[in-house]
């Protein structure tokens, strides 16, 4: 819409285009500020690690949020989730606060995050091996850092990355790792 208007502006006399086309670009400039107010402040990322390895996987689900201005940020307690501090002071640093309902069940964490802190949780399942998961030999994923400074030890080996999700911006692809046999 905006570049046909642009085009139609260039066809006007010489002294009107230029007047037109600086009202479009304040009226662009301003578009573009009512809306980045009107997007959350706060942004979800999600990571997958599988390990796997003696007929189980393992599959931990990271949640992260981040944000580029100063916000209170609410994880919901699902079942299995939990918060995932990364130094002892972040619980006064952040206010980090578990919040229960009437009996005492968690329900949520809230975070007051400055620019760029982040708050993560993580949730834990394991199953039984229904067959190897499909992995890619690459490694592009964001959470490959996350993966060397928490799982890769001896006897743990990297296979791999799955496919991108539909949104990469908030589901980053999921690091396959395996664990090796133990020798007898």
């Amino acid at each position: 819409m905006t570049s046909i208007l642009i085009l139609a502006a260039t066809l006007l006399p010489r002294g009107w285009a230029l007047g037109v086309l600086i009202l479009l670009t304040a009226a662009c400039v301003t578009v573009i500020g009512i809306m980045s107010q009107l997007l959350p402040p706060e942004r979800d990322i999600t990571a997958t690690i599988y390990v796997t390895g003696q007929r189980m996987t393992q599959i931990d689900q990271w949640h992260y949020v981040t944000t580029p201005t100063p916000t209170e940020v609410e994880l919901q307690w699902l079942w299995g989730v939990r918060p995932m501090l990364f130094a002892a002071d972040q619980i006064k640093t952040q206010n980090v606060i578990l919040r229960c309902d009437a009996n005492g069940a968690p329900q949520q964490t809230t975070a007051a995050l400055q620019p760029h802190q982040v708050l993560a949780a993580m949730s834990r399942t394991v199953r039984l091996l229904d067959g190897p998961v499909t992995a890619e030999p690459a490694t592009s994923s964001p959470a490959q850092t996350l993966v060397r400074s928490a799982y890769l030890r001896s006897g743990v080996r990297m296979v791999g990355e799955t496919a991108f999700r539909s949104d990469p911006e908030r589901f980053w692809p999921a690091v396959v790792l395996e664990v090796d046999p133990p020798k007898p």
